[in-house]
């Protein structure tokens, strides 16, 4: 496994008020690297873009994902935001006028290796309340080795008789792993046995250490011509720097309504005939 020091950031922008360019915050990515007991300084520029004198906050806020993979960011949610100090509580810029604060990060002895998420936030008042946030998103990465994980929790068809080509499974990973997983996925389909088509499904974006995504998968081509009868899918999934693999399968049944109907029609068929054939002994 590697030893991962990479502090990756990026900046995100959430908009609670109307005016989105009020202020603007810099650098757009950093790189660093740290390890436990270390020390970091990081130093955020904020340049005041209104008209007007301007009062911002600073904060660190936590960062998670749901199950489809969006972003959650608010308080409370990683205990690296405890690791954090600021030098300022608050800053007044006037029009153009610009500012830095320095978030310092002191990371605990003992603290394992893996990934935390976070936002180094600056806040907006405008009157009594607070408007617009930005925020330089901070993948902090503390080093050690890495462990790249992923566990299928569940996979399962929405049923397993077709009548339709509305094929779809349901499929739930989760990161068990210290480190964010890039996710790409394959699925197979096989009639009877046979192997009749490969494809690329998508995943969607990176997985956070210890989240997890739901994730619909839509097995068929609407555009081809299915035959009836029994179907398997085999789902992989890659995921990591390490490209491991989880394989699943899943079996089910397509019976056509137009299949259904003709399958009707010759048991009709059956039924009068052999009707007519004991009809005719008995006269």
């Amino acid at each position: 496994m590697k030893k991962f020091f990479l502090v990756t950031i990026l900046v995100f922008t959430l908009l609670a008020g109307s005016d989105a360019k009020a202020f603007s915050i810099s650098p757009l990515k950093i790189s660093a690297s740290i390890a436990a007991t270390d020390n970091k300084d990081w130093e955020i520029k904020i340049k005041n873009n209104s008209n007007q004198i301007s009062a911002f906050y600073p904060v660190v806020i936590g960062m998670k994902q749901d199950d489809v993979g969006r972003s959650i960011f608010g308080k409370n949610i990683d205990v690296a935001e405890n690791w954090f100090k600021i030098n300022k509580e608050e800053i007044n810029l006037g029009p153009g006028e610009t500012a830095s604060i320095i978030f310092s990060v002191n990371v605990p002895a003992n603290t394992p290796p893996g990934a935390h998420y976070l936002g180094l936030a600056v806040q907006e008042k405008n009157g009594q309340s607070l408007s617009t946030q930005l925020a330089t998103v901070l993948n902090l990465q503390i080093s050690g080795t890495a462990k790249e994980a992923l566990e299928l929790e569940k996979l399962s068809l929405n049923k397993n008789i077709f009548f339709d080509k509305k094929w779809s499974a349901q499929m739930q990973v989760r990161n068990t792993g210290n480190v964010s997983l890039n996710l790409g996925g394959e699925e197979n389909l096989f009639y009877f046995g046979k192997k009749i088509s490969s494809r690329a499904i998508g995943l969607g974006n990176a997985l956070f250490a210890q989240s997890t995504r739901n994730i619909n998968i839509i097995l068929s081509d609407s555009d081809k011509i299915m035959l009836p009868g029994l179907y398997r899918t085999n789902i992989g999934v890659v995921y990591g720097l390490t490209h491991q693999t989880l394989n699943a399968d899943l079996n089910f049944w397509y019976l056509p309504y137009w299949f259904l109907g003709v399958f009707g029609i010759f048991i009709l068929l059956v039924i009068f005939f052999v009707f007519k054939k004991n009809k005719n002994e008995m006269v």
